[in-house]
């Protein structure tokens, strides 16, 4: 009997195909209970998902605001100022690779939150707060300001985790045996499970029932060609991650030589989309914002008109790949998850957070 036939005969019977060893005639795909030659019967039929659609919901989220800039630039006493702001209630601070305690002045009711600086315990500073600014939501309470100092060291933390998968993987570990100094290129396979711990913290930051601002340094650099070779020209870069800015509801950069400059800025009518916008920078000797003295809270409150009364949580939906129900695919083998080198992470304990103005980390 030809494998043709075969395959005929098991489809005819409700026989699925296994495998695509059983169809180049090397044997029968295995039976569900090991015995040998036992038929199996139809995978079992995948009820279709019927939606049910709702409309959309309207209105505005929560803000997320990007602050970047330069050295010297005052990003950190921008952020730090709104944490004094009547329309905050609590405030939390995720000091990652960055100096915080000094801005205790400006802000004498912030709590930091203190971790190890691995990714397991960031994380769970990150649900820490989510959790706050819930029943703070809740409560009826004034908003909650999370700060995250800076985005920028975050995703350091990423690369590096990478670099190191990537010399940890057999073919390299033997060039760094030969050679310590060998040079060693991050395959994408490195760096996509990065790019997915970033995006899970990201989002975290966007369901967030809290007013989020996130700082990250900038400064410019060499323009690099076609070839990959630096030229003499230079571009200004925000250093973190690429997508930083698609996630932000406002935009704001400083600087030593010029005035705030929101150069992203999220709205249905009237937002500013960077790179194809122009930013608006807040001169107050122009007339349009003469005796404008910039701060976050005039942003979020006259720029944004953002109202905590009203604001919602985004309606984020990560899509899970590999989850389909059972019958719905042929049987696969799961990829190892990125984040199994480490254990989960609880969040500091309420007793831990400490006051920004005399907190230190052991």
């Amino acid at each position: 009997m030809t494998a043709v036939q075969t395959l005929r005969d098991r489809a005819a019977n409700g026989r699925p195909v296994a495998d695509d060893t059983w169809l180049a005639g090397a044997g029968e795909p295995p039976a569900d209970n090991g015995e040998q030659g036992t038929p199996r019967g139809p995978a079992p039929a995948v009820k279709p998902y019927v939606p049910e659609p709702v409309p959309l919901l309207g209105g505005s989220r929560w803000p997320l605001v990007l602050v970047e800039g330069g050295e010297y630039s005052g990003k950190s006493t921008l952020v730090f100022n709104l944490a004094g702001s009547a329309i905050i209630g609590r405030t939390y601070v995720l000091a990652v690779g960055e100096e915080v305690d000094e801005f205790g002045e400006l802000a004498p009711g912030a709590m930091r939150l203190p971790h190890d600086g691995t990714w397991h315990q960031i994380m769970g500073c990150v649900r820490y707060v989510a959790e706050q600014a819930r029943l703070a939501v809740e409560a009826g309470d004034p908003p909650v300001l999370f700060i995250v100092e800076s985005m920028t060291k975050v995703w350091e933390l990423l690369s590096e985790w990478a670099e190191n998968r990537a010399r940890s993987a057999p073919k390299n570990r033997a060039k760094l045996a030969a050679d310590p100094n060998e040079e060693i290129d991050t395959h994408p396979v490195f760096w996509t499970p990065a790019n997915k711990r970033h995006r899970r913290f990201v989002t975290e930051l966007i369901r967030m029932q809290a007013i989020v601002v996130v700082t990250a340094r900038a400064k410019l650099v060499a323009e690099i060609d076609a070839g990959g070779n630096p030229t003499k020209n230079k571009v200004y870069k925000v250093e973190a991650q690429k997508e930083v800015g698609y996630s932000t509801t406002a935009w704001v950069r400083m600087s030593l030589d010029q005035y705030p400059t929101i150069i992203g800025l999220r709205r249905v009518r009237g937002g500013i989309r960077p790179g194809v916008g122009e930013p608006v920078v807040i001169d107050p000797r122009t007339e349009r914002f003469r005796g404008v003295e910039f701060s976050l809270e005039w942003l979020l409150t006259h720029v944004m008109k953002f109202d905590p009364a009203t604001a919602r949580p985004a309606a984020v939906v990560d899509p899970v790949a590999g989850n389909e129900p059972d019958g719905d695919l042929p049987p696969y083998q799961r990829p190892v998850p990125d984040d199994a080198d480490e254990r989960p992470g609880a969040g500091p304990a309420a007793s831990a957070v400490v006051p920004v103005a005399t907190g230190r980390e052991g």
